[in-house]
């Protein structure tokens, strides 16, 4: 964002650091104020930071939260909830002004999923975008599960940037 790195939200800390190559040098940011967690999914966005779902380092709650950063302000605030069940290890990226979560696992009920969700910041809303084109994937694919995976997810890319 603006030319810098942010980076956070590891195993035993909910500190942020920003990273700014022009001085070359980090900083502390705000720490993060949700649950620690793994395997959650962030996406930029008008110049903020997005984190959403996940689970506890001892895998017994998955979340599907979702945060944001202001780098100006240097704070973080909730906003609208991701809509589906909870999960982790989904996938995040930003296209078009818009911001997407989906994919992801749920050990609850040891589905992989394949939805799509877009996060509108102006409503602070989620809307259904197209299902993920190839098969939702298990935890730790294949690496020929991950090459389909990764023509499958260029093609989505390329759907919501030209449709």
């Amino acid at each position: 964002v603006n030319g810098k790195a942010y980076v956070g939200n590891s195993e035993a800390t909910n500190a942020w650091y920003v990273y700014d190559p022009t001085l070359n040098s980090w900083n502390t940011c705000a720490n993060f104020p949700g649950p620690q967690r793994n395997f959650s999914s962030i996406f930029s966005l008008n110049n903020k930071i997005y984190l959403g779902t996940g689970i506890t380092f001892n895998y017994t709650t998955m979340y599907n939260d979702l945060w944001c950063y202001d780098p100006q302000l240097n704070t973080w605030s909730a906003k609208a909830n991701f809509p589906a069940s909870v999960r982790y290890c989904t996938q995040g990226f930003s296209v078009n002004g818009k911001g997407y979560i989906g994919l992801g696992y749920s050990s609850a009920t040891t589905n992989n999923f394949d939805e799509i969700y877009e996060y509108d910041d102006v409503t602070n809303s989620w809307t259904q975008a197209p299902s993920f084109l190839g098969s939702a994937l298990p935890s730790h694919p294949s690496k020929a599960q991950r090459f389909i995976w990764l023509i499958s997810f260029v093609w989505l890319i390329w759907f919501i940037w030209f449709i």
